[in-house]
């Protein structure tokens, strides 16, 4: 093994042609950008995707838990009783339902959500959201998002009126707070009301849901189904996963579509590796029949060409790995690259590599660059040792 890396390291520095040192040379950078570009947008996806997150859980609760056609008073007992555990942080009763916002100019769909505001601030971030402090909401206010209130140049103190769609009920309430959660579409048609006004809105003796907020949110499924199996299935669980699925699998399938579209850039740069492989097999004919004539076996002869294109793929990893780690190191400590905050919620690129993707996208590229070789140095390994001396 050792004297077929010092044969491949020797075919690969001893004197060359120009043009197949140009051609090495561009085999690795067009290597080494993949290997970077792969890098660097896998860490600014999972930047996003991990800012996301963090926003949904600024509104949402980890857990949620319903009942047909809701949670009664004596339902909301029984689950108080079993949700006594460590991973479990606390819990707030919430009625939740569709309605509209009356205007002169048009009507608006929003989600209404009625809260105890003392217990909501247990389950989500809502008392870091508010521009203004708020120890609770009365009966006749509401409280609505940043981009809601400046689509209709609301104020505090301003009046609105909300009609309820299944009862064609209207009712006014006085705006108390605004909340800022960064997220566009919680901003424009999330509100809150009071808790026992929601119950007399929506005419019902209970609650549509109850809140949980866990420990770790990205074990709430394993919690969801220890939790059914306690509660039994007259109830039903929904994580935060649950209730933006189409978001998140839309966000997966980006980062895959983005992964392979990437990788080709690295199987691009791989067929050059071919090439050279190709080219140096044929300008090494001599010193292959010398090899072989000698006594060295087929197996090793493959084993000088696999190890030569690793080689010059390794280098392109490794560079590629290099700047490309360099490059995130600097977007995630410096903001060089300011984002427009009404388009993205945030003014700085966001940046989170992680190491099982660094071990992906660095394995990926070998196994490309491995696969390139295969097929010269099986050429190489066939030469007949007669044939290749012949005219020598």
């Amino acid at each position: 093994m050792i004297l077929e890396f010092w044969l491949a390291r020797r075919f690969l520095t001893k004197k060359q042609a120009r043009f197949f040192k140009l051609i090495s040379l561009i085999t690795i950078l067009g290597v080494a950008i993949g290997v970077m570009a792969l890098l660097v947008v896998i860490a600014v996806m999972n930047g996003f995707d991990k800012d996301l997150q963090e926003k949904i859980f600024g509104v949402n609760s980890a857990l949620m838990i319903k009942k047909d056609p809701y949670i009664s008073d004596n339902d909301y007992y029984f689950l108080t009783t079993k949700l006594e555990s460590k991973e479990i942080e606390d819990y707030s009763p919430v009625i939740l339902g569709n309605a509209n916002i009356i205007t002169q100019d048009n009507v608006i769909n929003i989600f209404l959500k009625g809260v105890d505001l003392k217990r909501e601030k247990l389950v989500t971030n809502l008392s870091s959201y508010l521009k203004t402090k708020l120890s609770g909401i009365n009966e006749d206010e509401i409280v609505v998002g940043n981009v809601l209130a400046e689509k209709l140049d609301l104020k505090i103190g301003s009046e609105i009126t909300v009609l309820i769609p299944y009862n064609l009920r209207s009712y006014k309430f006085k705006v108390c707070g605004i909340f800022e959660s960064g997220m566009y579409d919680y901003d424009l048609s999330l509100v809150y009301i009071n808790l026992n006004k929601a119950k007399q809105i929506f005419e019902i003796g209970g609650f549509t849901a109850l809140e949980l907020k866990v420990t770790n949110p990205y074990r709430a499924k394993l919690l969801k189904e220890r939790l059914q199996s306690i509660l039994g299935f007259d109830y039903y669980i929904l994580t935060w996963m649950d209730l933006n699925k189409n978001l998140f699998q839309a966000l997966k399938l980006e980062k895959t579509a983005m992964f392979i579209i990437l990788c080709l850039i690295v199987l691009v740069a791989s067929f050059n590796i071919s090439s050279i492989l190709i080219m140096s097999v044929v300008e090494k004919v001599k010193d292959i029949g010398i090899l072989r004539a000698i006594g060295m076996q087929a197996r090793d002869v493959r084993r000088v060409f696999i190890f030569q294109g690793l080689v010059i793929g390794g280098l392109g990893i490794i560079l590629g790995a290099i700047v490309g780690e360099l490059l995130i190191y600097i977007l995630k400590t410096y903001p060089i690259i300011r984002l427009p905050s009404d388009i993205y919620y945030i003014d700085t690129l966001p940046v989170a590599p992680t190491v099982e993707d660094f071990i992906l996208i660095v394995g990926s590229a070998f196994v490309i660059t491995f696969i390139s070789t295969i097929y010269p140095a099986l050429r190489a390994s066939r030469f007949d040792p007669v044939i290749a001396l012949r005219y020598e």
